[in-house]
């Protein structure tokens, strides 16, 4: 009867959120900039609702020719270099005008963002966990990602949703948080397979089912992908091919990576082929300093998601300010693991840095400072991680 009557009250709060998200989309005025990321997303809906493939850019080019009376060869349509299952989560955003649909992903994003709170801070104390709520809001890529509307939201609520499930066992939620993982598969999917190897490594019953949960949902995703495009499976690595080779992303002019702060002050004329390059040798340096203490971090599950976070954020060349905000996750787990209050405030410092820095010096120079950041976090979490004891615990205890 308790159980009921909780699920009723949950379905109750959750119909109510979604009633005033709606409302204040719909009805409150705002200055969210339309023209931005989240035009990717909102145009891709609009195709959805059209019956228009995601990738089919020809056919949505021609139709914004004939709304619009503009040439064809004069149309913009942004390409949407994300798995049809992403379209397919917010076809929704197509039933609004554009400000609106905009509004409401905002409130989305900002859903996701204390949801991901939520989850990290499970085990915290109440009144510390009232203030984490707060704390997102002072590191610069979350105020940047929400002001864009871009799509890190996911991979971080996924993240967070991982290191929970795994400490309590929850296999449903284990399910969902790998399948955020893939919205963003050139950030998230590096995580995904992280939690894989840990799974197959694991052994036992529990890593057993979930792994066929995990591949369960997969199986899911790509199925129902095929209501998007039945040739999604085609088109979208075409369409990711494609969206590479365009003029800014080839050139990587505005990414913020280390591949790319490296190649373009050492390399003249630095092409995104040559800080892949970089990255792939960055990405096996790591591979080798972490497998140092593999076993360790085998252990740990916690340890070893924030590694492969880590190393995606350092070798990854294609990554601007706004996918910092899985840094969250790295600082967390300092926190919970810092040994005295000298450590803890430097992670604080540390934290606030990139937010002073932008706001001081603007984006030529703030935006380094979260390539500084990661290195510093990198090396707090390799010295924490080393020192992790060999006993042989399981995932809950981890």
């Amino acid at each position: 009867m308790k159980h009921a009557l909780k699920v009723i009250l949950f379905s109750l709060v959750i119909i109510l959120l979604l009633g005033l998200m709606i409302i204040i989309a719909l009805y409150v005025p705002n200055s969210l900039h339309t023209n931005s990321d989240f035009l990717a997303i909102y145009d891709a809906d609009l195709r959805l609702l059209q019956h228009i493939k995601p990738y089919d850019y020809q056919s949505q080019i021609h139709l914004m020719a004939q709304k619009t009376g503009m040439l064809p060869e004069n149309v913009y349509v942004p390409q949407f270099p994300y798995p049809p299952w992403f379209a397919l989560s917010t076809f929704y955003l197509g039933l609004l005008p554009i400000q609106s649909a905009a509004t409401l992903w905002f409130e989305i994003n900002l859903v996701m963002l204390f949801l991901t709170v939520w989850f990290l801070s499970a085990d915290w104390h109440p009144r510390f966990r009232l203030f984490s709520f707060l704390a997102p809001f002072f590191f610069i890529p979350v105020i940047g990602t929400l002001g864009v509307g871009q799509y890190d939201f996911p991979v971080l609520l996924g993240s967070a949703i991982l290191i929970y499930a795994i400490r309590h066992q929850r296999l449903a939620l284990i399910l969902i948080g790998a399948a955020l993982l893939t919205f963003k598969p050139h950030v998230g999917i590096p995580i995904f397979l992280a939690v894989l190897i840990y799974f197959f490594l694991l052994r036992g019953s529990f890593s057993r089912r979930a792994l066929v949960w995990i591949f369960s949902g997969v199986a899911f995703l790509c199925v129902i992908g095929l209501i998007a495009d039945p040739l999604w499976l085609v088109d979208y690595p075409l369409s990711f091919v494609t969206y590479q080779t365009g003029a800014d992303i080839a050139s990587c002019a505005a990414c913020d990576s280390v591949p790319s702060w490296l190649a373009t002050h050492f390399i003249p004329n630095s092409t995104l082929s040559q800080m892949t390059l970089i990255g792939a040798v960055l990405f096996v340096v790591l591979i080798l300093i972490f497998g140092s203490i593999r076993s360790r971090l085998l252990k740990s599950p916690d340890y070893l998601l924030n590694v492969s976070i880590l190393i995606v954020l350092l070798a990854n060349p294609h990554l601007y300010n706004y996918d910092f905000i899985l840094l969250l996750l790295p600082f967390v787990l300092l926190a919970e693991e810092s040994r005295s209050w000298f450590e803890r405030i430097g992670l604080i410092i540390l934290y606030l840095f990139p937010f002073s820095a932008i706001v001081v010096f603007g984006r030529t120079i703030g935006d380094p400072t979260l390539l500084f950041v990661t290195l510093l976090l990198t090396l707090l979490v390799f010295i924490h991680a080393r020192s992790l004891p060999l006993l042989d615990v399981s995932p809950h205890a981890a």
